[in-house]
């Protein structure tokens, strides 16, 4: 991905029956400049993680995906992703 201007920011955790419809919820913005979704995932342990992997693999040139390999609690995870966009 090439001359982003904004970054999409999301923060999962455990939300596996909401994730999907956040993630349609960005991908259906138009707007006349690129951006891209970056979505981190804490270390969930319900069905989130999965999720999140098939989007990522759909839309590889929109959507941004990293996974915790603990959980770090909304701030640490927040800052964290924050430092990729």
């Amino acid at each position: 991905m090439k001359n982003i201007i904004v970054s999409v920011v999301c923060a999962n955790y455990n939300q596996g029956d909401w994730i999907k419809d956040a993630l349609e919820s960005f991908l259906i913005q138009k707007t006349n400049f690129d951006f891209e979704i970056l979505v981190i995932d804490d270390c969930s342990t319900d069905k989130s993680r999965q999720i999140i992997k098939d989007y990522a693999s759909k839309y590889p040139n929109k959507i941004k995906a990293y996974y915790n390999a603990k959980n770090l609690g909304i701030t640490r995870t927040w800052i964290k992703v924050c430092k990729n966009a």
